[in-house]
C-alpha cells in the first residue's frame, strides 16, 4: 500500500557502515521513477536502544518509513541492529550498497528537493609503503556522486588511522601510463588532483574534470581511485619532511633495517589502527615504559 499524499512505495534498503546510514530505494507512483534517500545516523552508538533509534527514524522520515507505506517497525529495528553490530568489529566493513542498491536515478535531499545522482565506485588507498613493491592497502566503497571531496577525505582519514584529522594529508590519484595498469603500483605513482578542485567540489565534478584531463588512471564515469599523500603527523602536527611510511607488517617485511627512528623519526607509521610519526611513537613507548617502572616500585 502506498502512502498519501506523496504517493511513494518503498522498494528495498541498503546499508552504509562508515559513516552509518540507511539507504532507501522507493518508487514515485505518479512518475514511475525510482529514487533513493540516504538517512544518516552520525550519532549512532553501539550501546543505543535500537528500538528508540528506529522510532526516531520513523518519525523524521514520514511517510517513507511507516507501516502504511509497507515498512514494518521491526524491519527498521533490524537495520539499526546491523549497523550497531558492525560497530563492534574492528576495521571498516564494506558497504552493502553494491549488493542491495543498484545505481541511483535520483537522490532525495533533506530539503525535499530531488537532485540527479549516480553511484561512483571509489577505491581508497592509505598511501603506506609495503614490502616488495606491493600496492598500498585499499578498499572500495560505492559513493553518491553528490558527495563532496571533503567527505571522501573524512572516510579515508578514519580508515587510515588519522581519526577526524582529514587535514593531515592531501589526495592524489594514479597517473596514466600507456600500456600499464595502475593497480600494481597503487600508492606509489601519484599525481595531485587538479588545482581547480576544492573540498566543496562534488564527486561528479571530480570525475568529469579528471576524465577531461586524460592524464589520470583509475577514473571513468563509474570509477575513481585516490590515495593519501603529503602527510602531517596528527599527533604533533609536524610537517617537516614527513613521508607516508609504513605499517606494522613493514617493520618486519622490509628488505633492510626498518625502525621508528628512520629519517629522524619523521616517517608516518600506522600501528594498531593509529597513524603518527616515528618520534611520537617513540615518545609514547617511552611514556609507557616510565609508567610501568613507577607501577613496579
Amino acid at each position: 500500500m502506498c502512502a498519501e499524499p506523496q504517493q511513494v512505495c518503498p522498494r528495498r534498503f541498503g546499508l552504509n557502515y562508515d559513516p552509518p546510514a540507511i539507504i532507501l530505494e522507493y518508487l514515485e507512483v505518479k512518475t514511475g521513477k525510482l529514487f533513493h534517500r540516504k538517512v544518516t545516523l552520525k550519532r549512532l552508538r553501539a550501546s543505543a536502544d535500537p528500538a528508540r533509534v528506529a522510532e526516531k527514524l520513523r518519525q523524521k522520515n514520514r511517510p517513507l518509513l511507516t507501516e502504511d507505506s509497507g515498512v514494518c517497525f521491526d524491519q527498521i529495528v533490524s537495520l539499526v541492529k546491523k549497523l550497531q553490530d558492525a560497530m563492534s568489529h574492528d576495521g571498516v566493513k564494506a558497504s552493502d550498497d553494491a549488493a542491495t542498491v543498484k545505481p541511483v536515478l535520483q537522490h532525495a535531499q533533506d530539503n525535499g528537493t530531488l537532485e540527479p545522482m549516480a553511484l561512483i565506485r571509489v577505491t581508497f588507498g592509505d598511501g603506506f609503503e609495503r614490502g616488495a613493491d606491493e600496492p598500498c592497502s585499499s578498499f572500495e566503497r560505492l559513493i553518491p556522486d553528490t558527495v563532496e571531496l571533503e567527505e571522501l577525505k573524512q572516510i579515508l582519514a578514519r580508515w587510515a588511522g588519522f581519526g577526524s584529522r582529514c587535514d593531515c594529508f592531501e589526495l592524489a590519484a594514479p597517473f596514466a601510463v600507456r600500456g600499464s595498469c595502475w593497480r600494481p603500483s597503487f600508492g606509489r605513482r601519484s599525481r595531485p588532483l587538479p588545482d581547480m578542485l576544492v573540498n566543496g567540489s562534488k564527486l561528479r565534478e571530480v570525475v568529469h574534470i579528471m576524465m577531461d584531463d586524460a592524464g589520470y588512471a583509475g577514473v571513468d564515469a563509474q570509477n575513481l581511485a585516490v590515495f593519501a599523500v603529503w602527510p602531517t603527523c596528527p599527533s604533533c602536527d609536524d610537517a617537516a619532511a614527513m613521508t607516508f611510511g609504513r605499517d606494522a607488517s613493514s617493520l618486519i617485511q622490509f628488505g633492510g633495517p626498518c625502525s621508528l627512528e628512520d629519517s629522524g623519526g619523521r616517517v608516518i607509521y600506522q600501528l594498531g589502527g593509529k597513524a603518527q610519526c616515528g618520534n611520537c611513537w617513540l615518545k609514547q613507548q617511552s611514556s609507557a615504559a616510565s609508567s610501568e617502572t613507577l607501577l613496579s616500585r
